[in-house]
């Protein structure tokens, strides 16, 4: 008398979707030994658990690893073993090496006792995988779709100061997206980030240091969406919470390394220059105090750098306000150019944005094939890249003019110099020092 195993699956979505039952399985595959007069040995069972791989199958994993206890696997149909090319196969190897057969009851071409019961098997399991990926792919295609064209939120977590709406949109919450705006601005005004996680936690209750400054650089709060576990963003996901301006300005002072003023070497914070200075050879220039004045230097400037040179910070202020009310004028007839030129680029992105969205729709609707929809959404991408290169400038160099003007030299020199340090940093990216201690200055 033969003894037999046998098994039986079912996913989850094959329950719901199908009534696919185990029950139903078991008694097709226990009557059938009956009839055959086989002994049965045990019967394997998985339930809501997917064929795609053999790992996650724990009963299988179990059968595998008894084979020299039966003769011959028995199971209803193949696609309960196996829709898995490499899977099937590595099953079949085990079972080889245990002289142990098997046979699909329900599919009387499905064995592997015979060369045209192993062929039929390896060519249904292929076809078999190859339904699987046109399904998965298919699904991920409607998934891109969502996402690019509907703007429907599909994974991950709700971004703080948002939540869905009927459609699965992202729109803003009233309550946290206020909150959102007080955050921006509270950091723009102190430029300290220990100190902007001290009032939230005093003001809103306590969340971690990673959770702020997640929330101070997410692209979402602008409209610009990432993709879950993907460097992929979609512009005009969701209402933006802040302007471009406010978001660009607290990602350059985070890139500042503010937390440097509050170490003990710097404890009175004099210094009003710590990370804008740049040496010409790349590297930062960092402070020194020397007789109650403060001077910089280049961090390599004792190892290997010939192009350094110390400035004092004294030099530093006297060189921007001489240069830089003469800079702003001849930056606001460079940007009166730009800002035309993108207003311009703003329509054609429009434009190209809608010829895209038609080109998604109609593929959804099979009007035109994958490889057609692919290489026309690549191309349309490129070009509204090329028309974002075009930005318009981050500072409003004319409110700038009106502030900077003859007279405000008497008022900079009221400034506390934590004030001095926020208004330089409002308007310049970086200084570089040149070793004859020209500097040249880099609008934001």
């Amino acid at each position: 008398m033969k003894k037999v195993a046998l098994y039986t699956r079912v996913s989850t979505e094959e329950q719901v979707k199908y009534g696919i039952s185990l029950e139903t399985q078991k008694e097709v595959l226990v009557k059938y030994c009956k009839e055959n007069n086989y002994d049965i040995y045990k019967i394997y069972t998985d339930e809501g658990v997917s064929a795609s791989t053999i790992t996650k199958r724990k009963a299988l994993v179990e059968l595998l690893e008894n084979l020299d206890k039966f003769d011959l696997l028995l199971f209803t149909k193949l696609d309960r073993l196996s829709r898995n090319v490499l899977d099937a196969n590595t099953i079949v190897q085990l079972l080889d090496k245990s002289n142990v057969s098997f046979k699909s009851i329900l599919e009387d071409d499905i064995e592997t006792e015979t060369a045209d019961g192993r062929f039929i098997f390896n060519l249904k399991v292929n076809l078999a995988e190859r339904e699987k990926n046109k399904v998965s792919e298919r699904i991920k295609d409607v998934f891109n779709y969502k996402f690019n064209i509907t703007k429907t939120f599909t994974s991950g977590s709700v971004p703080f100061g948002y939540k869905l709406d009927g459609n699965k949109r992202l729109i803003a919450d009233e309550i946290n997206s206020a909150r959102i705006k007080e955050l921006y601005d509270y950091y723009i005004s102190t430029q300290n980030l220990n100190k902007t996680i001290q009032w939230w936690n005093n003001k809103n209750g306590k969340i971690h240091y990673t959770t702020i400054k997640r929330y101070l650089t997410n692209t979402a709060y602008i409209g610009k969406y990432k993709k879950y576990k993907k460097e992929e963003y979609v512009d005009n996901y969701c209402p933006a919470i802040l302007d471009v301006e406010t978001f660009n300005k607290v990602q350059h002072l985070l890139n500042i390394n503010l937390r440097d003023w509050n170490k003990k070497q710097i404890q009175k914070n004099e210094t009003i220059f710590n990370g804008l200075l740049v040496c010409s050879c790349g590297q930062k220039y960092v402070h020194k105090r020397r007789e109650n004045r403060y001077y910089y230097y280049c961090r390599r400037k004792y190892i290997d750098c010939k192009s350094s040179a110390f400035v004092s910070q004294k030099y530093i202020e006297r060189y921007l306000l001489d240069n830089v009310l003469k800079d702003i004028k001849e930056l606001q007839i460079k940007c009166d150019k730009i800002n035309a030129e993108s207003s311009k680029q703003k329509s054609n992105i429009n434009s190209l944005k809608q010829k895209r969205d038609r080109l998604s729709s109609s593929y959804i609707e099979g009007i035109i094939d994958k490889e057609f929809y692919k290489r026309e959404f690549e191309k349309i991408n490129e070009q509204i890249k090329q028309c974002e290169l075009i930005k318009k400038p981050k500072t409003n160099y004319n409110e700038l003019e009106k502030i900077i003007n003859t007279t405000f030299e008497k008022l900079y020199n009221t400034f506390t110099y934590e004030e001095k340090r926020v208004f330089w940093r409002g308007i310049i990216e970086s200084i570089e020092v040149k070793s004859d201690k020209t500097l040249t200055i880099n609008y934001l």
